[in-house]
């Protein structure tokens, strides 16, 4: 069998035309040779620019294209490492747009929730967790709705979603969305220990804004917790839970 090639057919290259004016073209009709020098000039100048525009469009293409496959690539090797930077870097561009999750994010990096346990009715420190939680849904009049509990201690506020079949165990195939309440089992031990905001969900993560949390130095008893970001792996054996907010 013969191996037979289609030559490529080559593109022609069209010359640019040269406007010239009637005189011009009289002159070069009857063969006037300083017209037909300038003529000629002017031809190789016009080819000239239009081969400099041409490959300034392959240049402008191309650069395109590297950027394009150079965010495609980042994107897919350094998505999840970018997201986590940009949410330690206080980023809000993936929280959701729910208004208890915008009220939370206001109160980043508040240390010790004496604003909360306060408002809460404490005269003293407590784990503020679910006050912060409490909080941020009576700002916007969720409470008085009846769509979260007024509650400081995170077991009670597991069964009030409970008790109205709005909650939704680790594990039992749903997907949080921005603006339920996540509840954490540190010690897996099937006993809650902990609650917090989902802000939003990407990439097999959700990322949470929580009240009492994180250490704010090396020596554990000065402890008093902070409001702060963390992402979790959706499938983590850390989460115990879900509370669903009614719309």
């Amino acid at each position: 069998m013969f191996n037979i090639r289609k030559k490529r057919k080559k593109k022609k290259t069209v010359s640019p035309q040269v406007q010239l004016t009637p005189e011009e073209l009289q002159a070069l009709e009857s063969g006037d040779d300083e017209v037909m020098r300038r003529y000629a000039e002017r031809r190789i100048r016009a080819a000239r620019k239009a081969q400099r525009k041409r490959k300034q469009q392959r240049i402008r293409r191309r650069s395109l294209t590297i950027i394009i496959l150079c965010l495609i690539g980042m994107n897919l090797v350094l998505g999840g490492r970018y997201v986590n930077n940009l949410l330690k870097a206080g980023g809000t561009v993936l929280d959701g747009d729910v208004p208890m999750v915008e009220t939370a994010r206001t109160q980043l990096g508040n240390y010790g929730g004496k604003k909360f346990w306060q408002w809460y009715g404490f005269d003293s420190h407590v784990d503020w967790c679910a006050c912060f939680i409490s909080w941020c849904a009576d700002q916007n009049g969720l409470i008085d709705d009846g769509k979260v509990p007024m509650s400081c201690y995170v077991p009670q506020q597991v069964n009030w979603f409970r008790d109205r079949d709005r909650y939704h165990e680790q594990g039992d195939g749903y997907t949080p969305k921005a603006g339920d309440i996540i509840f954490f089992d540190w010690e897996h031990d099937d006993s809650v220990d902990h609650v917090g905001l989902v802000a939003s969900v990407f990439r097999g993560k959700v990322y949470t804004i929580e009240g009492n949390s994180g250490f704010t130095g090396k020596d554990e008893k000065k402890w008093k917790g902070i409001c702060k970001r963390n992402g979790y792996p959706i499938k983590s054996k850390d989460i115990f839970g879900y509370g669903l907010v009614e719309k």
